[in-house]
């Protein structure tokens, strides 16, 4: 008579997966909807959870019943080689396990090394803002200043210093523009020079022909303000 020998078959992977499995959907469901730049990199790291360690753990599984049902037949036929037939069965479960083991610490090493969500969303805003930072704000309104006399000598040497405003459509200052002077008669300095403050200024000299100076300062994008002055 055949003794049937019960040879206990190793779980504790199986919970050890199903545990990490459940952790993850959690996390994954507990997350809010971000961007979209977010979705390619969800859904290769659900495959990869979803797909990659349940095929893991179905081959283990196989490996193991089959490892067993090997030991249970050859014990039926041999009953003296019980105990080679349990050594080898217990040897063949643990080299299945340790393949489990390191299969795991292989993928959560991988994991590891990926960014995070949240890295890898400032990373997006910050390339974002740098990209809005780098688009050059067009001036909305070109301001002259009247300055405190408006009226030269034109004697060709008076001279007086204007100061010229740029702002954006919100009515911040601008800098870094370049900012063009012209003057019906007389001289002026151009472009203008930039204070990178949002100001400019240029120098105005009269010439020897009296009568009304319009002068006007140009933005790159056309637009323009400007002052009259008076020479006598």
């Amino acid at each position: 008579m055949v003794k049937r020998i019960l040879v206990p078959l190793p779980s504790c992977h199986l919970h050890f997966f199903l545990d990490i499995v459940t952790e993850l959907e959690y996390n994954y469901k507990t997350k809010k909807r971000k961007e979209n730049i977010m979705e390619l990199y969800l859904v290769v790291l659900a495959f990869v959870t979803g797909f990659g360690l349940p095929i893991v753990a179905i081959f283990a599984s196989i490996a193991q019943g089959k490892s067993t049902v090997t030991a249970l037949e050859a014990i039926g036929r041999q009953p003296e080689a019980a105990p080679r037939a349990q050594l080898a069965l217990v040897i063949g479960l643990a080299l299945i396990e340790a393949l489990v083991i390191y299969t795991l610490l292989a993928f959560f090493l991988v994991l590891s090394k990926l960014p995070s969500v949240e890295d890898v969303l400032k990373l997006s805003e910050t390339q974002a803002i740098a990209k809005a930072m780098a688009i050059p704000v067009a001036p909305a309104k070109v301001l002259v200043e009247t300055p405190s006399n408006t009226t030269l000598d034109a004697n060709g040497t008076a001279s007086t210093t204007l100061t010229v405003r740029v702002f954006d459509g919100n009515g911040n200052p601008l800098k870094g523009q370049v900012i063009a002077m012209t003057a019906d008669n007389g001289t002026i300095t151009s472009p203008a020079k930039d204070n990178r403050d949002g100001s400019y200024t240029t120098l105005y000299t009269a010439s020897n022909q009296p009568g009304k100076v319009d002068v006007r300062a140009t933005a790159i994008n056309g637009v323009f303000g400007g002052v009259t002055l008076t020479l006598q």
